[in-house]
């Protein structure tokens, strides 16, 4: 592994947001900056989220308040993807969601019934949740045993606060409904599901290998972006540490101390501080 080293130029930057580019409602250091720079210089930015509590509209407006100015075409959430999956595999509107209203809200536009019952579901949506309770795994465990698909947004552990604090994110309600019911996901829409990144790649126009994945999650954002052929840097500002990577399921092809090295883009040359290539 070498302290030292120049990170190439891609045509684009695909961002992840909690933990990349901000903490909760504050920026992180040189995040301002680095997207301001990017753009000056012509480069693609796109933000991919597994936040499904906020509207991709609401996100693009969070980034432009903290001036970062944003058009909700270049923010993925996994609401999207997660209708996309439902439109072509449910049998009827009627769903079972556990999840925050924004996400209702986003199925209900879509076409879909959420329910409060277990009768005649077809499929059960396991979101972040801050109400979750034990009615709400019965009712999943019902509708899953009677025959109802089984899809969630994401699956990130944890939602780190700018204070430091952890709040449970969707992954362990997931875990939940799974060992109630002993069934597997039927779909994944979310990191590190590569569904949001290739409809970015789409708007894009670009390949996979022009673009760059940036993210604070070995488990989430960088297993995505391996998935979708992107080369990924990892940045230590969130979720993960150099510690992670010996068990990570994705190994970064660079690490970053923060964002800072990302903002010269004339040809490339960045400077040497803070630039680690895992895999060299």
């Amino acid at each position: 592994m070498h302290e030292n080293g120049r990170l190439p130029s891609f045509q684009a930057y695909l961002f992840d947001l909690d933990g990349t580019i901000y903490q909760g409602d504050e920026l992180l250091p040189e995040a301002q900056a680095t997207i301001h720079s990017l753009r000056q210089f012509g480069k693609g930015v796109m933000f991919i989220t597994n936040e499904s509590a906020r509207t991709r509209e609401q996100t693009a407006q969070k980034l432009t308040r903290m001036g970062i100015p944003t058009e909700a075409a270049h923010v993925f959430t996994p609401t999207q993807a997660l209708i996309d999956m439902l439109h072509q595999r449910c049998s009827t509107q009627r769903i079972y969601l556990i999840g925050e209203e924004p996400l209702r809200r986003d199925l209900v536009q879509a076409g879909f019934q959420p329910v409060e019952d277990a009768e005649s579901v077809s499929a059960v949506i396991v979101s972040n949740d801050y109400d979750f309770h034990y009615r709400k795994l019965k009712l999943a465990h019902q509708a899953i045993r009677r025959g109802a698909l089984f899809f969630a947004t994401n699956a990130d552990r944890l939602i780190i606060h700018a204070n430091g604090e952890e709040d449970p994110d969707a992954l362990p309600l997931i875990s939940a409904v799974q060992a109630s019911t002993r069934k597997d996901l039927d779909g994944m829409a979310g990191k590190p599901s590569p569904a949001m990144a290739f409809s970015a790649l789409r708007l894009l126009g670009l390949p996979p290998e022009d673009c760059l994945l940036v993210g604070d999650n070995l488990e989430t954002d960088i297993l995505m972006g391996s998935r979708c052929g992107m080369k990924t840097a990892l940045v230590l500002t969130g979720a993960s540490c150099r510690r992670h990577l010996a068990q990570a399921p994705a190994s970064p092809d660079y690490i970053l101390e923060t964002l800072e090295s990302l903002q010269s883009d004339t040809e490339r040359e960045l400077p040497n501080q803070g630039v680690v290539h895992p895999n060299s």
